[in-house]
């Protein structure tokens, strides 16, 4: 597989074109994460894995790497080995909140941000050492982003 270029996994960095290369791997590794704990609830639904494979491919990701994201069989996945496997892999800037804010973003996408998927986020956290109140600034931040488009498609009349 080849790298990809990725300046900040969340896509919310100012510094543009200062990108660290990644390998695929570990590239695929940060996706399959995210669908482990997506999938902390029994299902991944059309809408979370339609989340996720427009995120990836917004960061750029080839196709080689979404189609192994597609056939990833999270239901089997060790979630503590692929987040192992990241905190190994010296990724750029704060990948552990960028991991995070992911992971509730995809959980989220159904509008159905289960209680398991929840206690899959805070596990995560936790091993990944990223204090509570982060965890909670985080979850607040994604539902702020939450009401914000549900008030704009009020305002435009589109929902």
């Amino acid at each position: 597989m080849s790298d990809v270029r990725v300046t900040d996994l969340t896509g919310h960095s100012e510094k543009k074109d200062n990108g660290k290369k990644i390998t695929s791997d570990v590239f695929v590794t940060y996706a399959c994460a995210l669908l482990t704990i997506a999938g902390a609830d029994g299902e991944i639904s059309p809408s979370e894995k339609n989340y996720l494979m427009n995120k990836l491919i917004g960061l750029g990701a080839n196709d080689e790497v979404i189609n192994e994201v597609k056939n990833f069989d999270w239901e089997n996945a060790n979630l503590e080995a692929l987040t192992s496997e990241l905190q190994d892999a010296n990724l750029p800037g704060n990948w552990a909140g960028a991991l995070l804010y992911d992971a509730i973003k995809v959980a989220r996408a159904d509008e159905d941000y289960a209680l398991d998927e929840k206690k899959a986020i805070q596990t995560t956290a936790k091993r990944l050492g990223l204090d509570d109140n982060i965890t909670f600034a985080i979850n607040g931040v994604v539902e702020m982003e939450s009401l914000a488009a549900r008030i704009l498609r009020s305002l435009l009349g589109c929902g």
